[in-house]
């Protein structure tokens, strides 16, 4: 880039982009590298997090430890990690909110959802990032730069600058069964966690008559499960549908926590392994603090198959209507039905519905894209740079989680250093 300010469009206010903020900060004051990070974000930093807006209650803790912060691993070997230790990391939010030596003596356990938004709040009011309390719904390329179209609250603008480069995070939109029916007491991975209380008050923990059903076999499903039990819904007959028959566990192991790190074994794995690796450590595992809380669950049994359809009777009762692999299929009878089958992570293209030169989104082009991406985080293509960790398998495991924020800076930031 020939400017001496690389403007950046982060859409999200998440982990993503306060670690992009800290960075970009750490450069400007070791380096002189200039970035002008603007977050778009129409709640609020972390509120994804916090839980008010779903997604959480907020009082899980972090599946992930707390030292894997927005700077981890640390190891470019530049003054700008040193910076970012010092100014950024979780011990320095710590220290300042007089709770290190506490966190300490506790063994260092993960932060809560909670605790964990607030942190990022801290990171990215630290910085010199602007947040934009708006949602973006439209981009357009204007003399090789990124021209946003923005809704804040119900008017709709377009934003003045124009940037260099559009970091898009968040989990997006959750995922549906086809069929499913518009019901009071079906929910989906965000819904859920917005009537979590009326849920407790209306369907009585703990009564024969309260049958539940939970679709989907990942962490999204595990933490409501989690949920249901501490709140009494452990003796109520609960069924989990899945395309496997069991939850698989993971804990913290030096040989799996390395290949998040290792970006020569990453590259030596095969196609097959990395994807197996990906779907077995990031999406389809539950974390062993999760599993531990499941294990008091009374009444909870595993359905392999596929739910496809969810039904209400002329009593309003639901049934979920599942296809087994032996070309069976049942319905399950149930008061509530939460599908936690997933979130969009491609929900972001119809912002480009009108960039000439912006791939049809097919399943086909989506694969390509995903396959091609480049080690900067961001498609290859002749358009000016649209960076999606979230969708970076094919580069590393550990770009679109926590598992190491300070790496995927690096990497973004990397492409407008060269």
């Amino acid at each position: 880039m020939s400017r001496s300010v690389i403007k950046l469009a982060v859409v999200g206010g998440g982990p993503k982009a306060a670690a992009l903020a800290a960075k970009a900060d750490a450069l400007a004051r070791t380096s002189g590298s200039r970035f002008a990070i603007t977050v778009f974000e129409p709640l609020e930093i972390g509120a994804n997090w916090a839980g008010n807006e779903g997604y959480t209650d907020g009082r899980q803790p972090l599946c992930t430890p707390s030292e894997r912060d927005i700077g981890f691993p640390y190891r470019s070997g530049a003054s700008a990690d040193l910076f970012l230790m010092e100014h950024y990391s979780w011990p320095r939010y710590c220290v300042e909110n007089r709770t290190y030596s506490r966190w300490v003596d506790k063994g260092c356990q993960p932060a809560s959802h909670s605790v964990f938004s607030a942190y990022l709040k801290w990171v990215v009011g630290k910085s010199t990032a602007e947040v934009v309390r708006a949602a973006v719904v439209r981009a357009t390329v204007q003399r090789g730069m990124w021209k946003l179209t923005v809704k804040q609250g119900k008017s709709t603008t377009t934003w003045d600058e124009g940037f260099d480069g559009l970091v898009i995070t968040g989990p997006g939109p959750p995922r549906r069964v086809p069929g499913i029916v518009k019901h009071r007491d079906v929910f989906d991975g965000r819904s859920f966690w917005l009537n979590r209380e009326s849920i407790k008050a209306r369907l009585r923990p703990g009564t024969p008559e309260t049958q539940i059903v939970v679709i989907g076999g990942g962490g999204a499903a595990a933490a409501i499960l989690a949920w249901l039990c501490r709140n009494g819904f452990g003796d109520n007959e609960t069924q989990l549908v899945a395309d496997q028959a069991a939850l698989f566990s993971r804990g913290e192991s030096v040989f799996e926590n390395s290949i998040f790190t290792n970006d020569n074994l990453w590259k030596k794995m095969s196609i097959e392994n990395r994807n197996a690796f990906f779907e077995r450590l990031n999406r389809g595992v539950v974390w062993n603090s999760v599993m531990s809380e499941l294990e008091k669950y009374e009444q909870l049994s595993l359905v392999e198959g596929r739910a496809v359809d969810v039904r209400a009777g002329k009593r309003k009762e639901l049934k979920v209507l599942v296809h087994h692999g032996n070309a069976t299929r049942s319905l399950l009878p149930c008061s509530m039905v939460v599908d936690a089958s997933g979130f969009d992570t491609w929900w972001f293209t119809s912002m480009f519905s009108g960039v000439a030169g912006a791939r049809r989104w097919g399943s086909e082009s989506r694969a390509a894209l995903q396959k091609n991406m480049r080690d900067t985080l961001d498609f290859s293509w002749k358009l000016p740079p649209v960076h999606v960790p979230n969708l970076s398998s094919a580069v590393g495991p550990g770009f679109g989680s926590l598992m190491c924020l300070g790496d995927m800076a690096d990497r973004v930031l990397s492409r407008y250093l060269r």
